[in-house]
């Protein structure tokens, strides 16, 4: 007999949420990395703004060869504004989520292969009269559940990590997209990272889980890059 799913996912979210009320601790530390790498980049990027390339009459008297240099921009700090917010925040994600499965391995193990936790059996049994109760295969099955419920009571900190970065590098680098923009972009790569970090809390020994992770996003942001140098050397090319 097996409590109704999604009654296990209501169950495993609300343990997910009374855990991390217990360890505020982590979650204070998580947002702290936020708020200070807000701060630096902020700090690095205070007072630059985008300068445009030379007037056309100044381009049309550089020497033939440097005319291409010449109608670059003359600052550009977006390309490193990007990848370094981009760098900070998928490295803040991994660190915050890495234990969000990779602490409960054990506890992952016992719960999937009973079909439920000791924690749901209780419930049911208090509430059997008035919960339906189904088998795994009429609804989300309890691997499922599981997974759902750590996902959704990790949100909360998706939402507010960004938050607490945003609030410090907006006001110090003042960019020039709306705080609406960035924020969205923001919980985006995040939560991308976030997903990242589950798989190799999950796969890798938590011992060296965090390391995997770090090199992880130092590799997608070498591909990143790449990408975006290969790209921009097509455009110079074929104009």
């Amino acid at each position: 007999m097996t409590i109704g799913s999604f009654w296990q996912f209501v169950t495993f979210t609300k343990r997910s949420l009374v855990q991390q009320t217990r360890h505020i601790g982590g979650l204070v530390f998580d947002l702290g990395i936020c708020w200070l790498a807000g701060s630096f980049l902020g700090l690095i990027y205070l007072k630059t703004s985008y300068e445009g390339p030379l007037p056309p009459s100044v381009i049309a008297t550089c020497p033939g060869p440097l005319k291409e240099l010449c109608r670059l921009p003359q600052f550009d700090p977006i390309v490193g504004q990007a990848s370094l917010t981009c760098l900070a925040l998928s490295l803040a994600g991994v660190a915050s989520s890495l234990r969000v499965f990779g602490a409960e391995k054990v506890v992952f193990r016992r719960e999937t292969s009973t079909g439920t936790s000791s924690e749901v059996r209780a419930v049911a049994c208090r509430c059997a009269a008035l919960l339906p109760l189904v088998t795994p295969r009429d609804g989300i099955v309890p691997l499922q559940a599981y997974f759902l419920g750590k996902n959704v009571a990790h949100l909360p900190t998706i939402l507010l990590a960004p938050l607490v970065f945003l609030a410090m590098y907006y006001q110090l680098a003042h960019p020039l997209a709306p705080f609406f923009t960035y924020y969205l972009l923001f919980v985006l790569v995040y939560a991308t990272a976030c997903g990242l970090a589950y798989l190799i809390s999950i796969v890798f020994n938590s011992s060296i889980a965090q390391l995997v992770g770090v090199l992880s996003v130092l590799v997608c942001m070498v591909r990143t890059w790449c990408c975006i140098h290969c790209a921009r050397s097509m455009v110079t090319r074929w104009g």
